[in-house]
């Protein structure tokens, strides 16, 4: 099955001081859900690299936040093995409960 894994910031989630949410967000074939990574991990667009998916050296802590970063991706990777391993086709629930 097809699938990817990816941190991005939504311009159009935005909080009041103007950062903007980070979200993990998981395709599985062609089905797509974002996961918040909560407000410790808002930035302003200056702070984050969207290319290669990790904050800024200007973002305060940026290597304790980029590591994080990497767990979770790490974690969300994990859980899409599990259910490649299985050998079943699986959707997005299914991530679901194994990622929560």
């Amino acid at each position: 099955m097809n699938h990817s894994v990816k941190i991005k910031t939504r311009p159009s989630k935005k909080y009041s001081n103007d950062k903007s949410m980070l979200f993990i967000r998981i395709n599985i074939s062609r089905q797509t859900k974002y996961y918040s990574l909560g407000t410790n991990y808002a930035c302003f667009e200056n702070e984050w690299d969207t290319n290669k998916e990790h904050f800024k050296k200007n973002f305060k802590g940026y290597q304790n936040a980029d590591s994080h970063l990497e767990s979770v991706k790490m974690k969300a990777n994990k859980a899409l093995i599990e259910l490649e391993l299985k050998g079943e086709d699986y959707i997005i629930h299914d991530f679901d409960v194994l990622f929560k």
